[in-house]
């Protein structure tokens, strides 16, 4: 049977069926009788090579491989059509594996003595060396690694990716062999000595089983972890359990030659040579059923993705094809949505699909959709339905309990009316869906991540009591919080607040200027470990204050566009740091708070105005600034300068006239610089303020007591909220007692 529902989704009938959900009666769908087997077997049969003496699948690309030993070939099945091609392989090909991973298949010549290696997209060969005479071969599609089994009685174990090789010795005359890539154990059935070797796959140690006479095949069921030994000598199957090695038998046809193992369906299908037939095993019950095939069957594979078996029959020179096929079809009708490839790496997995309701002539509303996973006994889960209507629902369903790394089967089943009173605790006869899925865990063997390291690795702070931190997390397993240690210096950190994102830790008295070596291990649930290490500095001594040099205090210049000098800083002995930047302000108060310069990180200590200043008095000071941040405050006297280009101080003479004398420049961008005078009888109570075009006041400029003489005052092109105030035209108003003069103002940009 293929995968539920692959066609018909291909096909869009999902997008369509709320609109027309009568266009669905056409698709072929699943449904069987529970409980009971199968009613019947359907065969087919397929030329091959001469003598095929092996065979395998690969469940992935649906293609079957069939060893020809007579004819030094492989023939290659496409599952979907029976088409085939044949691959030229060494002499006497033997065995044959395939990993569905890389999409390789190895084949075991037992004339030449070693292995062909066929790439399975373009059918390309190459050769690798194994034993004597090799007679078995498996792969584990995890570990990437190939076991040969050589009649000498040795196992040669293949580095899938290098090809380098190994040997491990067993029993004798191994003529079966197979892996469990979930617990990494290989069997290897020796028919010598009656008994199986098994090989640990990590450290190749082995343990040995007794089993039946002339064990000459082999198999194992990954998701039960029972491993089938077909006994040719005693016409039975041993039956192994994985975990503690205690076996069972089961009685089957005479000389059974060849074993496979669905894993999906729990069935074991054994080639019984000299009856041409093949039993089919219950792996829950160890019931068995018989199917008839073609002469002299000899080898057996079987695809769980599409549950059809194949049996190479050596005497016919053909490969029979076996599909079960249920007897019952019902009017309600479920389909379930599958993963791509079949595959999913969730443990809990999510379920979705839709069904139908075929019933006639008068449809009945469906009710419930149930389901169940790996069986149909014992109580069934409600599905959620997220869509209804007359004929069709869409349902959502989820695993309830953690399912197993391998092969799974979800069944579902949808009610109506009719059948909605079934008990659901016990086993009943319905229409019931089934859909074969692969749930895989992905190998965690990453260390978590560290990321957002505080204070940065290699950098120099101000801070003397900083907040240290680091986050870390992992994806897959978690972090164990009780692994998490952070050592300063080589001590631990003892005082750090340790959550499963994040380590913080603040020192509670203040750390010394010196260099500070930091390590942080992080370890996940499965024990995977990150160690980061980190250096900062700690330097919280503050530069020395520059000195001020040019434009010296008190003095007059003649250039509207001066240039600041000031000395370099000799550096603080207690500090780690030297300066790196400087900050300059120049005002028109000796408060700062207008000011028409203030530029950080000047890296020289030179600094040219390039935009001309307007005569008057200015005041400027300089801090430093060094690596860590650690600032040196301003001087506490700045000094004051005149700007006048004529080199005369004027700032004593008496005016003759009460006069706003000059605005200038005007128009002006950034800054204007407005001077006015005060005769004799016009001192008092001053005010100069700035209106715009509509009358309102935008900026008080002057509003204090002064005496006659002359003044000037700096606007910078903001009202009294300290904000940029827009281009236009403005007006400044003085007055001071009986006298009030204004002049305009051109604002640009």
């Amino acid at each position: 049977m293929k995968p539920l529902f692959h066609e018909t989704m291909k096909g869009g009938l999902m997008s369509n069926f709320k609109e027309y959900p009568w266009r669905m009666f056409s698709v072929v769908f699943l449904s069987f009788i529970v409980p009971g087997l199968y009613a019947d077997w359907v065969t087919t049969s397929i030329g091959v090579g001469n003598n095929p003496q092996a065979i395998a699948v690969d469940t992935r690309t649906n293609k079957v491989y069939v060893a020809n030993r007579g004819s030094n070939t492989v023939t290659v099945i496409d599952g979907a059509t029976n088409d085939t091609t044949t691959v030229p392989v060494g002499i006497d090909p033997w065995a044959i594996a395939v990993n569905t991973r890389t999409n390789k298949v190895y084949v075991a010549n037992h004339g030449s003595g070693d292995v062909t290696v066929i790439d399975g997209a373009t059918n390309a060969t190459t050769t690798v060396p194994a034993g004597d005479k090799p007679d078995a071969i498996c792969v584990n599609p995890r570990t990437n690694k190939v076991y040969v089994a050589d009649s000498i009685g040795c196992v040669t174990v293949i580095d899938g990716e290098t090809n380098d090789t190994t040997t491990v010795a067993v029993g004798d005359w191994p003529y079966g062999i197979c892996v469990n890539p979930n617990t990494d154990k290989v069997y290897v059935a020796n028919s010598g000595s009656d008994n199986v070797t098994v090989i640990d796959g990590e450290t190749n140690d082995t343990t040995t089983i007794g089993v039946g006479t002339n064990p000459c095949a082999i198999c194992v069921n990954p998701n039960t972890d029972k491993v089938y030994v077909a006994n040719s000598g005693s016409d039975n199957v041993t039956v192994i359990d994985g975990e503690t090695n205690d076996t069972t038998t089961v009685a089957v046809g005479t000389v059974p030659y060849a074993i496979c193992v669905n894993p999906r369906s729990n069935k074991v299908y054994v080639i019984n040579q000299s009856s041409d037939n093949v039993t089919v095993i219950d792996g829950a019950t160890n019931a068995t059923t018989t199917v008839g095939v073609g002469t002299v069957p000899y080898a057996i594979c079987v695809n769980p993705r599409t549950n059809k078996v194949y049996v190479a029959n050596n005497g016919s020179n053909t490969v029979t094809v076996i599909e079960e096929v249920k007897p019952y079809q019902s009017p309600l009708s479920s389909f379930i949505t599958p993963f791509a490839d079949d595959t999913t790496t969730n443990h809990f997995p999510q379920f979705n699909g839709f069904a139908v309701n075929q019933r006639g002539p008068c449809n009945t509303k469906i009710m419930n959709v149930l389901y169940r996973i790996d069986d149909t006994r014992g109580p069934w889960n409600e599905a959620n339905i997220t869509y209804a209507s007359d004929t069709c629902v869409v349902w959502q369903a989820q695993a309830v309990d953690s399912l197993t790394t391998g092969f799974h089967t979800l069944y579902v089943v949808a009610l109506d009316m009719t059948s909605a009173t079934i008990n659901m605790t016990e086993n009943f006869t319905g229409s019931i869906a089934s859909y074969n899925f692969l749930v895989m865990t992905l190998p965690d063997t990453a260390p978590p991540v560290i990321y957002n390291l505080y204070p940065p690795a290699d950098t120099v702070i101000a801070e003397s009591q900083p907040g240290i931190s680091a986050h870390y997390y992992d994806a897959v397993s978690g972090i164990d919080t009780a692994s998490i240690v952070l050592t300063m210096n080589g001590d631990t950190v003892d005082y750090a607040v340790i959550t499963d994102s994040m380590i913080t830790a603040s020192p509670s008295t203040p750390l010394a200027d010196t260099t500070y070596d930091m390590v942080l291990s992080v370890s996940d649930g499965l024990g995977n470990e990150a160690v980061v290490s980190w250096r900062f500095e700690v330097d919280a001594t503050s530069p020395f204050i520059p000195i001020l040099i040019s434009p010296a205090n008190d003095t007059v210049i003649t250039t509207n566009t001066p240039t600041f000098i000031w000395g370099t800083v000799t550096k603080n002995e207690e500090s780690k740091s030297t300066p790196v930047t400087y900050t300059l302000q120049c005002a028109v108060d000796s408060g700062f708070n207008y000011t028409i310069i203030d530029t950080s990180g000047v890296s020289d200590t030179v600094f040219t105005v390039v935009d001309a200043m307007p005569e008057g008095i200015y005041y400027w000071h300089v801090e430093a600034v060094d690596s860590a941040g650690n600032h040196s405050g301003y001087q506490s006297q700045p000094f004051k300068f005149t700007v006048s280009p004529s080199g005369i101080d004027t700032s004593g003479d008496m005016p003759l006239r009460f006069s706003i004398s000059m605005i200038y420049p005007n128009p002006f961008v950034n800054s204007t610089r407005i001077k006015y005078q005060l005769p004799s009888d016009g001192g008092g109570r001053v005010y100069l303020k700035i209106y715009n075009l509509s009358g309102t006041l935008v900026r008080k400029l002057v509003y204090d007591e002064y005496r006659n003489g002359l003044y000037s005052v700096i606007w910078v092109r903001k009202d009294d909220y300290n904000k940029e105030v827009p281009s236009g035209v403005y007006f400044c108003r003085l007055a001071a007692g009986k006298y009030k003069t204004t002049r305009k103002v051109c604002l640009i940009k």
